[in-house]
């Protein structure tokens, strides 16, 4: 928790020069950026329960028609041009909070930021779902929204630091085709 005291906000994250500083000094986020940042642990080992619990419903179903076609139609609108990216978000919002049927909302974060998108769970084990950033292109911003992504779920792991659970979080990266 000290190392993510430290880190500047995940807007300056999502820049891939200030990510590569900071976790050159020392990894804070096993995401392989750079590669020595990784981890030998399996996320399964993180936490058991959890990961257990989410490993059982990958196994109760193969995907569907209905999930192929709705990854066929949000990855159609995803592909179309919007004016804003809050435009972009709150449809893919709102087409992921149907199929999942979920809210998918931005979470208020301290210092005037908030994520694009997250499904929160808060039981015994609260944990993020899903956490989204939304670009409305890749070529419109300095900022890599994946790297930004990940310096929000950190965010939210500082935040969140007495609950004794923040995973799985699966991270989705929105940013035009």
């Amino acid at each position: 928790m000290k190392l993510l005291s430290d880190l500047p906000t995940p807007s300056k994250l999502g820049e891939p020069d200030e990510w590569n500083k900071q976790q050159r000094k020392r990894p804070f986020c096993l995401n392989h950026r750079p590669t020595q940042a990784s981890s030998t642990v399996p996320v399964s080992l993180y936490c058991p329960t959890i990961f257990g619990k989410f490993q059982e419903c990958c196994h109760e179903k193969d995907p569907e028609y209905e999930d192929n076609l709705f990854t066929y139609n949000f990855c159609c609108k995803m592909a179309e041009f919007y004016q804003t990216e809050e435009s972009r978000r709150d449809v893919a919002n709102k087409m992921l909070s149907t199929y999942l049927g979920h809210a998918v909302t931005p979470l208020q974060l301290p210092g005037n930021r908030s994520t694009d998108g997250t499904i929160c769970a808060f039981t015994p084990h609260a944990y993020r779902e899903l956490n989204i950033e939304a670009k409305n292109e890749c070529c419109r911003s300095l900022t890599c929204p994946y790297l930004e992504n990940c310096g929000y779920y950190l965010n939210i792991c500082k935040e969140y630091q007495d609950i004794p659970s923040h995973l799985p979080c699966f991270l989705v990266t929105i940013a035009g085709n």
